[in-house]
Protein backbone atom coordinates (compact mmCIF):
# COMPACT_ATOMS: atom_id res chain seq x y z
CA UNK A 1 0.00 0.00 0.00
CA UNK A 2 2.79 2.45 0.92
CA UNK A 3 4.66 1.59 -2.28
CA UNK A 4 1.58 2.46 -4.35
CA UNK A 5 1.26 5.83 -2.58
CA UNK A 6 4.98 6.46 -3.06
CA UNK A 7 4.83 5.63 -6.79
CA UNK A 8 1.66 7.73 -7.17
CA UNK A 9 3.31 10.67 -5.42
CA UNK A 10 6.40 10.37 -7.66
CA UNK A 11 4.17 10.20 -10.78
CA UNK A 12 2.25 13.30 -9.68
CA UNK A 13 5.51 15.10 -8.92
CA UNK A 14 6.85 14.14 -12.37
CA UNK A 15 3.70 15.47 -14.07
CA UNK A 16 3.93 18.75 -12.15
CA UNK A 17 7.62 19.07 -12.96
CA UNK A 18 6.93 18.51 -16.66
CA UNK A 19 4.10 21.07 -16.63
CA UNK A 20 6.33 23.63 -14.93
CA UNK A 21 9.16 23.03 -17.39
CA UNK A 22 6.78 23.27 -20.35
CA UNK A 23 5.33 26.56 -19.07
CA UNK A 24 8.81 27.99 -18.53
CA UNK A 25 9.77 27.07 -22.11
CA UNK A 26 6.68 28.81 -23.48
CA UNK A 27 7.42 31.84 -21.32
CA UNK A 28 11.03 31.97 -22.57
CA UNK A 29 9.84 31.65 -26.17
CA UNK A 30 7.36 34.50 -25.67
CA UNK A 31 10.02 36.72 -24.08
CA UNK A 32 12.45 35.96 -26.92
CA UNK A 33 9.78 36.72 -29.50
CA UNK A 34 8.84 39.99 -27.83
CA UNK A 35 12.49 40.99 -27.59
CA UNK A 36 12.96 40.34 -31.32
CA UNK A 37 9.83 42.37 -32.09
CA UNK A 38 11.06 45.30 -29.97
CA UNK A 39 14.52 45.20 -31.56
CA UNK A 40 12.88 45.15 -35.01
CA UNK A 41 10.75 48.17 -34.14
CA UNK A 42 13.83 49.94 -32.81
CA UNK A 43 15.62 49.33 -36.13
CA UNK A 44 12.65 50.79 -38.02
CA UNK A 45 12.55 53.84 -35.76
CA UNK A 46 16.28 54.40 -36.23
CA UNK A 47 15.81 54.03 -39.99
CA UNK A 48 13.18 56.78 -40.04
CA UNK A 49 15.31 58.97 -37.80
CA UNK A 50 18.34 58.55 -40.11
CA UNK A 51 16.27 59.43 -43.17
CA UNK A 52 14.84 62.49 -41.44
CA UNK A 53 18.37 63.62 -40.49
CA UNK A 54 19.48 63.15 -44.09
CA UNK A 55 16.48 65.11 -45.29
CA UNK A 56 17.13 67.95 -42.86
CA UNK A 57 20.78 68.09 -43.89
CA UNK A 58 19.93 68.12 -47.59
CA UNK A 59 17.43 70.94 -47.08
CA UNK A 60 19.98 72.88 -45.05
CA UNK A 61 22.52 72.42 -47.82
CA UNK A 62 20.06 73.64 -50.45
CA UNK A 63 19.21 76.71 -48.41
CA UNK A 64 22.74 77.71 -47.37
CA UNK A 65 25.06 75.97 -49.85
CA UNK A 66 27.11 74.89 -46.80
CA UNK A 67 28.43 71.35 -47.38
CA UNK A 68 28.67 70.66 -43.64
CA UNK A 69 24.90 70.10 -43.75
CA UNK A 70 25.55 67.05 -45.94
CA UNK A 71 27.30 65.12 -43.15
CA UNK A 72 24.14 63.22 -42.08
CA UNK A 73 23.43 62.45 -45.74
CA UNK A 74 26.87 60.95 -46.33
CA UNK A 75 27.00 59.12 -42.99
CA UNK A 76 23.51 57.66 -43.19
CA UNK A 77 23.48 56.36 -46.75
CA UNK A 78 24.89 52.93 -45.91
CA UNK A 79 23.00 52.56 -42.65
CA UNK A 80 19.56 52.54 -44.23
CA UNK A 81 19.90 49.21 -46.01
CA UNK A 82 21.62 47.68 -42.98
CA UNK A 83 18.73 48.71 -40.73
CA UNK A 84 16.17 47.33 -43.17
CA UNK A 85 18.08 44.04 -43.35
CA UNK A 86 18.26 43.86 -39.55
CA UNK A 87 14.53 44.55 -39.20
CA UNK A 88 13.81 41.96 -41.88
CA UNK A 89 15.79 39.33 -39.98
CA UNK A 90 14.12 40.20 -36.67
CA UNK A 91 10.53 40.47 -37.88
CA UNK A 92 9.93 37.10 -39.50
CA UNK A 93 6.86 35.93 -41.31
CA UNK A 94 5.17 36.66 -44.62
CA UNK A 95 3.12 39.58 -43.29
CA UNK A 96 6.20 41.33 -41.90
CA UNK A 97 8.19 40.69 -45.05
CA UNK A 98 5.41 42.18 -47.19
CA UNK A 99 5.19 45.29 -45.00
CA UNK A 100 8.96 45.69 -44.94
CA UNK A 101 9.11 45.35 -48.72
CA UNK A 102 6.69 48.28 -49.06
CA UNK A 103 8.83 50.24 -46.60
CA UNK A 104 11.99 49.30 -48.53
CA UNK A 105 10.44 50.63 -51.76
CA UNK A 106 9.47 53.89 -50.04
CA UNK A 107 13.00 54.21 -48.63
CA UNK A 108 14.41 53.75 -52.12
CA UNK A 109 12.12 56.51 -53.38
CA UNK A 110 13.21 58.85 -50.59
CA UNK A 111 16.89 58.11 -51.14
CA UNK A 112 16.52 58.67 -54.88
CA UNK A 113 14.85 62.03 -54.19
CA UNK A 114 17.65 62.94 -51.76
CA UNK A 115 20.31 62.07 -54.34
CA UNK A 116 18.53 64.24 -56.89
CA UNK A 117 18.29 67.14 -54.43
CA UNK A 118 21.92 66.98 -53.38
CA UNK A 119 23.30 66.54 -56.90
CA UNK A 120 21.15 69.34 -58.36
CA UNK A 121 23.88 71.78 -59.37
CA UNK A 122 21.34 74.52 -60.18
CA UNK A 123 20.59 74.85 -56.46
CA UNK A 124 24.10 76.10 -55.67
CA UNK A 125 23.54 79.64 -56.85
CA UNK A 126 19.89 80.02 -55.94
CA UNK A 127 16.72 78.05 -55.49
CA UNK A 128 15.44 77.28 -59.00
CA UNK A 129 12.07 75.97 -60.11
CA UNK A 130 13.69 72.58 -60.59
CA UNK A 131 15.06 72.46 -57.06
CA UNK A 132 11.74 73.67 -55.62
CA UNK A 133 9.92 70.94 -57.57
CA UNK A 134 12.51 68.44 -56.27
CA UNK A 135 11.85 69.58 -52.71
CA UNK A 136 8.12 69.11 -53.20
CA UNK A 137 8.60 65.65 -54.71
CA UNK A 138 10.90 64.69 -51.86
CA UNK A 139 8.38 65.91 -49.28
CA UNK A 140 5.71 63.70 -50.85
CA UNK A 141 8.07 60.69 -50.85
CA UNK A 142 9.06 61.32 -47.22
CA UNK A 143 5.41 61.72 -46.16
CA UNK A 144 4.60 58.39 -47.81
CA UNK A 145 7.53 56.77 -46.00
CA UNK A 146 6.33 58.19 -42.67
CA UNK A 147 2.84 56.87 -43.36
CA UNK A 148 4.10 53.33 -44.09
CA UNK A 149 6.38 53.46 -41.04
CA UNK A 150 3.47 54.60 -38.88
CA UNK A 151 1.25 51.80 -40.15
CA UNK A 152 3.91 49.25 -39.32
CA UNK A 153 4.61 50.76 -35.87
CA UNK A 154 1.00 51.32 -34.89
CA UNK A 155 -0.54 48.35 -36.63
CA UNK A 156 -1.37 45.22 -34.76
CA UNK A 157 1.31 42.61 -34.52
CA UNK A 158 0.58 39.69 -36.88
CA UNK A 159 -0.66 36.66 -35.03
CA UNK A 160 1.43 33.48 -34.84
CA UNK A 161 0.76 30.76 -37.39
CA UNK A 162 -2.12 28.43 -36.60
CA UNK A 163 -1.26 25.34 -34.64
CA UNK A 164 1.65 26.96 -32.83
CA UNK A 165 1.72 28.27 -29.32
CA UNK A 166 4.33 30.96 -29.95
CA UNK A 167 6.04 32.94 -32.66
CA UNK A 168 8.42 31.30 -35.05
CA UNK A 169 11.80 32.76 -34.26
CA UNK A 170 15.45 32.30 -34.84
CA UNK A 171 17.69 32.01 -31.83
CA UNK A 172 18.74 35.33 -30.32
Amino acid sequence: MIIILYVGTLALLGILLYATYSNMQRYNDAVRSLRRYNYGMLELTELLSNLQDQETGARGYLLTNDTSFLAPYHLGRGDDEDRLRAADSLLVGPIWHAQLEVLRNKCDDVEEQLRALVSDTGAHAQMTETSIAGLRAHKVAMDELREVHGKIRNGSRPSPPRGTSSWTHRSC
